[in-house]
């Protein structure tokens, strides 16, 4: 045997050791730094750094690998920045960018009763009139478990005030094939009500896909083209675009809570529901657009009262908080009103806040956190960022893009 080179049972078990224990530090070294946003780009004007601040801490204490922030101020913007890593991988990691388009998630949701809006103001929709007529559905009682049904209304659905309770675990717009579009009038007919149409508020992302099925058929364009001719291009938005499974070039890697980020998706089913991507800072161009900051305006001002009014159900009437038309609002003094949206999705978590005080800001991120903290993660976020913005000072100037 050669004996150039020999070792004891014991000396040899450390020379395996020692390469794990480097590689256990490496993987704690590129996890304490994927929690840190090493990366910082994009503009802001001087005086934004308590928003700098904030999402540094987001970052941090949300474990998010990366995102994205924009804010305006009166249709100025006056921020528009990312942080940290776009792909956080132990290889080929890039930082984010501030053009980089996102799954926004469930702030689709505005988006959908805007265009819902437009419509209306186009003299191509009531949205009092009910949806199922307008769809074309059967219009005899004895053909569904519950009649009722065919007295929602298109506000009704917009408001999340259909009357059905929606089991959020096991959504029907999560199922392998999803109720809707495809199968929304067989999922209709065997609904059931726990409320009257219009008394109970039950969030639930079918309401806007049968929403969607509306806006199609009143306006005779499909949704995604309609969307984006009425509602992106008179505010200047170009980067909309539905969720596609895997991603496109111009999006981040999607980090997930649980591992799924990419699959069991059917963005093309789940559409107004929560389909769209987009930049942070053209989400707030439409938040600006619709509070017609900046010279754009979406909606004729008796649309845009529509849109944050209150449902007419009995637990609305006297809480300063409710759901108007895809959106939550919270009413102030002289008759000004909040608007704000989240969103989620595996792999993404996004917050659009509308203030009657003139600012909107916007943040999405490539990661969310895990179920039991995750609406207190969104409670922060709301938080730290209306705080950071009360303590701005505003200079004169602007930053690119000029709106």
């Amino acid at each position: 045997m050669d004996s150039t080179f020999s070792a004891t049972p014991k000396e040899v078990r450390l020379m395996f050791r020692i390469p794990v224990v480097l590689c256990l530090v490496a993987i704690g070294a590129f996890q304490a730094s994927a929690q840190t946003p090493a990366t910082v780009s994009g503009q802001s004007l001087p005086g934004m750094e308590a928003l700098d601040e904030a999402m540094q801490t987001l970052m941090q204490n949300n474990s998010y690998p990366g995102g994205t922030l924009a804010v305006a101020f009166q249709g100025r913007l006056v921020l528009n920045k990312a942080y940290g890593f776009a792909k956080p991988g132990l290889f080929n990691k890039s930082p984010m960018q501030v053009d980089q388009r996102m799954r926004i998630a469930s702030m689709s949701k505005l988006i959908t009763a805007v265009a819902a809006l437009k419509a209306v103001d186009q003299g191509k929709l009531d949205l009092d009139q009910p949806f199922a007529k307008l769809l074309g559905f059967p219009a005899n009682p004895s053909e569904y478990a519950d009649p009722r049904v065919l007295q929602i209304t298109v506000r009704q659905l917009l408001q999340n005030h259909a009357g059905w309770t929606v089991d959020r675990a096991r959504d029907p717009m999560f199922e392998r094939t999803p109720a809707c579009p495809g199968s929304s009038a067989r999922w209709l007919a065997s609904a059931k009500l726990d409320a009257e149409p219009g008394q109970l508020y039950s969030y639930s992302n079918i309401n806007f896909c049968l929403a969607q099925q509306v806006i199609e058929k009143a306006t005779g364009q499909k949704y995604v083209e309609y969307v984006k001719t009425n509602v992106a291009a008179p505010a200047g938005i170009k980067s909309w675009e539905f969720a596609t499974l895997r991603g496109k070039d111009d999006e981040p890697e999607y980090v997930s809570d649980n591992g799924a980020a990419y699959s069991n998706l059917d963005f093309e089913s789940l559409g107004g529901a929560g389909a769209w991507t987009s930049t942070a800072a053209d989400y707030v161009r439409f938040l600006s657009a619709l509070r017609n900051h900046g010279g754009r305006s979406l909606l004729s001002a008796a649309s845009f009262a529509q849109l944050h009014g209150r449902p007419a159900a009995a637990a609305s009437a006297s809480n300063p908080v409710y759901y108007g038309l895809g959106v939550r609002a919270r009413t102030l003094d002289n008759g000004r009103v909040n608007l704000w949206h989240s969103g989620s999705l595996p792999g993404t978590s996004s917050l659009g806040l509308s203030y009657a005080s003139g600012w909107n800001i916007v943040v999405i991120f490539n990661s969310r956190v895990a179920g039991p903290d995750r609406d207190q993660a969104t409670g922060d976020t709301d938080r730290l960022l209306g705080l950071a913005a009360g303590k701005t000072k505003l200079p004169a100037g602007e930053i690119a893009p000029l709106w």
